[in-house]
């Protein structure tokens, strides 16, 4: 998981918690999400590190589905599919601020990758 430790940090500094409370941290847990994109039924491993407890929507790491280019997913829980590349993310960090439940200020210098 790329990246993760230093972008993840820096958004728990900056988040600000919202009225419904803030999303936790889970262990690591192994889903195995549909990839809607083929003819024939197929479901790719992936991670469930974050439940952000607003909207049931989870962060997911996947190498799978989207890609190694694109491996942080903001999706719903409960769907258990991979869903549209627009979910999938280059960073936690963008996946985290672009999942609809994100209430703090974005770091200074960020930018989506």
């Amino acid at each position: 998981m790329r990246g993760s430790a230093r972008p993840f940090s820096r958004l728990q500094s900056t988040h600000k918690p919202s009225p419904s409370g803030e999303g936790s941290s889970l262990p690591p847990s192994r889903q195995y999400l549909k990839w809607d994109y083929s003819r024939e039924p197929v479901n790719y491993p992936s991670w469930l590190v974050a439940d952000l407890q607003q909207k049931n929507i989870g962060i997911f790491y996947s190498e799978d589905g989207h890609g190694k280019h694109h491996p942080w997913g903001a999706i719903h829980i409960s769907a258990e599919r991979y869903g549209m590349d627009d979910r999938w993310f280059i960073s936690l960090e963008d996946a985290v601020i672009n999942s609809g439940c994100w209430c703090g200020e974005l770091p200074e210098d960020y930018e989506i990758d």
